[in-house]
């Protein structure tokens, strides 16, 4: 076992040091598997409740129907078995409400042509898109694991796993940023996180796509309030990558405080003290409401973390260095 190992909390077990859920790979699977249904989070429009799955099974033929994983925002998403490949995915079915949205239909097709050629390891592939009588779908890589919201509801995320999630989150980002697609939506319901340890990002765009309006006074808006940027709130047609710099901003200070940043918020550093001060210096060069002052690329972002994560891990070594003695 190397110096920078620890233990999984749950079971005992060595823990690899980059293991971003803290758990081991037998626990995360068990909490999996206890938790199955995703969970995101709106801004308390009421939604329908998930048609079931006798009532839409006939307009999906080619898929075996397992179980409904949630009702969301954007969508009700199914776990389903496509005949044709023998393999599971999940389908989404894209806001039943939306079947007499003549706009939509016409964007859907536009977006959901980009998005399908996004091929990266830290983005749910989709496989698939199209309509089925009313209903839009997209078929999507069915991923195995929990979200990063189940995990922080399980308990607080130690720093140095915290920011292992940060540098694919930040690889997934500058790879769609050079697409020229921005996610819109970065939050803790939006990332997964496999058996493997590997970090999964989902609806990366579908923000956009669905164009979901949260009225404010000022204007109409698309995001998670909370995590959305400043100029989100003001400006849907004025939103570049940096929107979703702020958004992560916002996630690594809930990661490492339990709490998301408001008004002025609390250095991280003063509500935990084993977390560095030059990690306060990063999460609020995120979160500046002047985008001009944040970092310009998710590549940055990764640039600025990495040095942190390697500092924890010295940290780490001198102080098992001590037990020892």
């Amino acid at each position: 076992m190397s110096d920078n190992a620890s233990v999984c909390p749950q079971c005992k077990k060595p823990l690899s040091p980059d293991s971003p859920a803290g758990l081991c790979p037998g626990c995360l699977m068990a909490m999996n598997m206890a938790t199955q249904t995703i969970e995101e989070e709106d801004a308390g429009i009421p939604k329908p409740p998930p048609p079931r799955l006798e009532d839409i099974a006939r307009f999906f033929p080619n898929f075996q129907l397992l179980e409904c994983l949630g009702r969301g925002g954007m969508g009700v998403v199914y776990k389903a078995l496509q005949k044709s490949l023998n393999r599971v995915v999940a389908l989404k079915i894209l806001a039943p409400e939306r079947k007499q949205d003549e706009a939509f239909a016409k964007r859907f097709v536009l977006e959901a042509e980009t998005l399908a050629k996004l091929s990266h390891p830290n983005i749910v592939t989709i496989h698939d898109f199209g309509q089925a009588e009313d209903m839009f779908y997209l078929v999507m890589e069915f991923v195995d694991g929990v979200t990063l919201r189940q995990l922080l509801k399980a308990g607080r995320v130690a720093p140095r796993e915290a920011l292992a999630i940060v540098p694919q989150i930040c690889d997934a980002l500058q790879y769609a940023h050079d697409q020229g697609i921005v996610h819109r939506d970065i939050k803790p319901e939006n990332i997964m996180i496999t058996e493997n340890n590997q970090i999964k990002l989902m609806d990366f765009g579908i923000s956009k796509l669905m164009n979901n309006r949260l009225v404010t006074s000022a204007s109409v808006v698309m995001g998670t309030p909370y995590y959305m940027s400043p100029e989100q709130h003001r400006d849907t047609h004025n939103v570049d990558a940096r929107a979703d710099i702020y958004s992560m901003g916002v996630v690594m200070y809930e990661m490492l405080t339990g709490n998301i940043p408001t008004g002025i918020p609390k250095p991280a550093s003063q509500v935990l003290r084993e977390i560095p001060p030059a990690l306060d210096e990063i999460v609020a060069k995120c979160i500046d409401p002047n985008r001009d002052k944040r970092f310009k690329t998710a590549g940055d972002l990764r640039r600025a973390i990495l040095p942190i994560i390697e500092m924890l891990d010295e940290g780490k070594s001198v102080q098992k260095t001590l037990a020892r003695r």
